[in-house]
């Protein structure tokens, strides 16, 4: 009997370690590489938690993907969420059928993006013999976890930028190092961060500075360069500024962009005085750009407190044409409000500040 009870122990045993392995063989993420072959992740997560499975109630999504009026073949297509804060996550991914269809099953109540993204031959009569262009579509879906959704996927083709960035002023050649640097389009709005969830729209440049950024989704962005010891002293895309703003960029564009990076800061500094000539201690003195649509840029208007013997200075101004005013007796709800501008501007003198040299402007305040 105790070799009869001693062999059930043994099987039991045995069980429990299959069981155990079996659950992590299930559990392990396995590791998808996405069909353009720009990353690689782990596999999607259902629900945002961290385990596989739905979290609640979940119901099936289904769409279609559709190009130029007929159906696209060998989409592949994202399940994307984008988080209140702002993140973007990989839910699911799935390949499209034939007729262009796909299916996402067992998913939650939520609000997710769908990306579709495929490429196609440049030159339809040779196919596979030359270069491909990228196609993207974007669609949002809410899914309340208990009735089936569907959505309809229009492809477009993806916009490319291209352009150059150059240093002023004009320093050696020698002492530029381009190689270090990466143009990159950072998401803003919900659409540009779903697309760009499991990529980047970014580029390396040049020797000289020139740069191709070859595929870029739908979606509101900002251009930057990083990382670099300069500071970047104006963006232009299309020739319109874009320095710290966001712009929006539609489907098939061919855009062209500007960034000029300086090694020295602009600066502009000088003295506070009173009509008597005395010096203003510890008032607040403010510079903005003279141009109402570049007001948005957060370094084109700032506000600084003179010190103890009336100085102020302002440091980073992007190149341009500013006013430069004393700014006591504002309340903070009025800071960057039109009200604000129109009241500076008549007591203000304008200044030119570019190529980083440092520039003084002293100031008088009137009736004190």
């Amino acid at each position: 009997m105790k070799a009869f009870f001693g062999a059930l122990v043994g099987l039991a045993l045995v069980a429990i370690a299959w069981n155990y392995w079996a659950l992590q063989r299930v559990a392990a993420p396995a590791n998808v590489t996405n069909v353009t072959g720009r990353f690689q992740s782990p596999g999607p997560m259902r629900g945002g938690s961290g385990r596989r499975g739905p979290a609640g109630p979940a119901t099936n999504v289904t769409g279609v993907v559709r190009m130029a009026g007929g159906v696209s073949h060998s989409a592949h297509v994202e399940l994307v969420r984008v988080a209140p804060e702002g993140a973007a996550r990989l839910y699911a991914s799935a390949e499209a059928l034939g007729d262009g269809r796909f299916t996402f099953a067992q998913v939650t109540a939520d609000r997710y993006w769908a990306v579709a993204r495929t490429e196609v031959d440049a030159d339809p009569m040779r196919p596979g013999e030359g270069p491909t262009q990228a196609f993207y579509g974007v669609a949002e879906i809410v899914s309340d976890g208990a009735q089936s959704a569907h959505v309809a996927i229009q492809l477009h083709p993806a916009t490319t930028m291209s352009g150059r960035v150059t240093v002023e002023p004009a320093s050696s050649a020698a002492g530029r190092n381009f190689s270090l640097l990466t143009v990159s389009l950072r998401p803003v709005d919900a659409q540009a961060k779903a697309a760009t969830a499991t990529g980047e729209a970014s580029a390396g440049l040049a020797t000289d500075g020139r740069f191709t950024i070859t595929e870029v989704p739908p979606g509101r962005y900002k251009l930057d360069v990083s990382p670099s010891s300069w500071t970047v002293d104006a963006i232009a895309v299309a020739d319109q500024d874009r320095l710290d703003r966001p712009f929006q960029i539609g489907t098939g564009e061919r855009l062209t962009a500007r960034i000029t990076l300086t090694e020295r800061p602009n600066q502009v500094g000088g003295t506070l005085r009173n009509t008597a000539g005395r010096p203003l201690a510890f008032s607040l003195v403010t510079v903005f750009s003279v141009d109402g649509a570049q007001r948005e840029a957060h370094r084109r208007v700032q506000l600084v407190r003179t010190d103890a013997k009336g100085v102020f200075r302002f440091d980073g101004l992007p190149s341009g044409d500013y006013v430069l005013a004393p700014a006591d007796g504002f309340t903070p709800e009025l800071w960057r409000t039109v009200p604000f501008f129109e009241r500076l501007t008549p007591a203000g003198v304008r200044v030119t500040v570019g190529h980083g040299r440092p520039a003084t402007h002293d100031l008088k305040l009137t009736g004190q």
